[in-house]
C-alpha cells in the first residue's frame, strides 16, 4: 500500500505483467514474460532506494539535477520500450482480424477512406492502444458485408496540420474516454456511431451497414433537389428522360449506381424540369434518355492565371444522347 501511494503507476504495471504471465494460454512467451515480471519486481526497490538519496543531495542542487535527469532518461527509455511493445501487440492483433491501420501521414490511405466512396468502418484509436472487443468480434462480419474495418489515430496530425477530429468531427469531446467509431461511404460526410451500453459486435455491424448503404437513384424534380443531389456533390451523373423512364433503362442506372459509389446518380424528367447544362448537353430528344456526367474540381490541377492568383474551382463534364 505504501508503494502504491508513492508510485501509483508502478504497482499496476507489476500486476499487469503478472496477470499476463499467468493468464496466457500460449507457452511461446512464457520465458519473456517471466523476465518482464522479474524486471518489474526489481525496479520498484531500486526506485525506493533512490528516494532517500534525494534528501541527502538537497544541498547540492547541481548533483541532484544531474541525477534527476538520469532518472528521467531511464523513465523515458522504459516508457518508449513499453509503447513499442504495446504497438507490436496491437498491430499483430489488427492483422490477425484483418483490421487495416490507416496512418495519418499517408494521403493515399486517407483519401481512400474519406473520398473514394467505398464503405469503411473505423475506430479512432492510437497505434499502441487496443481495439474495442466489439470491433475485434465484428471485423469478420463487417468484411463479409463488404465493409472494410480500419483503425485510425484521429488525434494525430494530418498532412494539413489538423487532426481527424478537427477536420471531420469538430464537435467531438476529445477528453472523453468513450470509444469513438464512425462509418463513411458514397463520398458522404462520415457518420459517428452512437455508443450504447453494452456495446455489441452486432450493433456495430448493424450501424455500419445502415450508414454505408448504397443510396437509391433519386429523382430531381425541382431546382433545389438538383442542387443537393448533383451540384453539391463532387461527381454526379444525370439521366434525362422526356416523360417516362423505361424499366430497362432504370435497371441499367441502378446497376451503375451499385458499381460506382463515388458518383451521385439521379434522374431528371425533362417534361417537368430542364436543367441548364450550358456546353455539356443539348436537350433530350425522343424517348431514350440522355446522360450528363459532371465532376467538380478545386482548380489546383490548372495553371494559375498570374502571380498571387488563387485556384478557381470549376466543373467539367461530358454529355451523351441516344
Amino acid at each position: 500500500l505504501r508503494m502504491r501511494m508513492r508510485h501509483p503507476s508502478l504497482l499496476p504495471l507489476s500486476v499487469m505483467l503478472a496477470f499476463l504471465a499467468l493468464s496466457s494460454t500460449e507457452k511461446v512467451l512464457e520465458a519473456e514474460m517471466k523476465g518482464l515480471t522479474t524486471a518489474s519486481n526489481a525496479i520498484i526497490p531500486a526506485i525506493e532506494a533512490l528516494m532517500p538519496k534525494t534528501e541527502e543531495l538537497a544541498s547540492n542542487t547541481a548533483e541532484l539535477t544531474k541525477m534527476w535527469r538520469l532518472v528521467r532518461n531511464q523513465k523515458e527509455a522504459v516508457e518508449m520500450a513499453f509503447t513499442e511493445l504495446s504497438t507490436n501487440f496491437s498491430m499483430t492483433i489488427r492483422r490477425a482480424v484483418n483490421v487495416t491501420t490507416i496512418y495519418p501521414d499517408q494521403q493515399a490511405q486517407l483519401s481512400a477512406v474519406f473520398f473514394s466512396g467505398d464503405p469503411f468502418f473505423a475506430q479512432c484509436v492510437a497505434p499502441s492502444e487496443p481495439l474495442h472487443r466489439a470491433l475485434l468480434e465484428a471485423a469478420p462480419k463487417l468484411a463479409k458485408a463488404g465493409i472494410t474495418p480500419v483503425a485510425l489515430d484521429c488525434a494525430a496530425s494530418l498532412p494539413s496540420g489538423k487532426t481527424t477530429y478537427e477536420r471531420f468531427f469538430p464537435t467531438k469531446n476529445t477528453s472523453s474516454d468513450e470509444p469513438f467509431f464512425f462509418a463513411v461511404a458514397n463520398r458522404d460526410p462520415p457518420r459517428t456511431a452512437q455508443i450504447k451500453n453494452p456495446l455489441s459486435p452486432d450493433s456495430l455491424v448493424k450501424f455500419a451497414a445502415a450508414a454505408t448503404d448504397i443510396p437509391s437513384v433519386a429523382e430531381a424534380s425541382s431546382p433545389s433537389l438538383f442542387r443537393s443531389l448533383c451540384v453539391k456533390k463532387k461527381v454526379c451523373a444525370v439521366f434525362l428522360y422526356p416523360g417516362e423512364m423505361t424499366s430497362k433503362d432504370m435497371k441499367a442506372i441502378e446497376a451503375l449506381n451499385k458499381l460506382h459509389r463515388r458518383v451521385s446518380f439521379l434522374t431528371v424528367n425533362t417534361a417537368k424540369l430542364t436543367p441548364n447544362f450550358k456546353e455539356f448537353a443539348g436537350p433530350a430528344s425522343g424517348r431514350m434518355p440522355s446522360l450528363v456526367y459532371f465532376k467538380h474540381s478545386d482548380g489546383t490541377d490548372r495553371p494559375l492565371s498570374g502571380v498571387g492568383a488563387k485556384p478557381q474551382a470549376y466543373w467539367e463534364g461530358r454529355a451523351w444522347a441516344w
